[in-house]
């Protein structure tokens, strides 16, 4: 996903990651 790459650049905290992927699975789920 792009805008991971993005984050991961900019050096995102990992609590945004959590947060991201937790989004993620909930609209996989759907």
């Amino acid at each position: 996903i792009q805008a991971v790459k993005r984050e991961q650049e900019k050096g995102a905290p990992p609590q945004a990651y959590r947060k991201l992927f937790k989004y993620l699975r909930e609209v996989s789920g759907l």
